[in-house]
This record gives structure tokens, sequence and C-alpha cells, in this order.
């Protein structure tokens, strides 16, 4: 799933801004999982 929605990202170009927010988006989500993992042990 990320790796088709990364690729999907990738064909499209992108401005300076939309490119900080996928970054933004994708620290986010390896924070969100990080939490999660903690949480579950």
């Amino acid at each position: 799933m990320a790796l088709t929605l990364v690729e999907l990202v990738n064909r499209q170009p992108e401005s300076a801004q939309a490119h900080r927010e996928r970054l933004w988006l994708a620290e986010t989500v390896e924070l969100v999982r990080d939490a999660l993992a903690q949480g579950s042990d």
C-alpha cells in the first residue's frame, strides 16, 4: 500500500510545499506507528 502510494505521488510533479507536507506526513505516520507499538507491549 505505502509503496503504491509513494509511486503514485512520485509520478506527479509537486511543489516544494507539497514535498514538505508529504515528508511531514510520512514522519507523523512513523511516530504514530512507534507509539502504537510501544502501547501494545
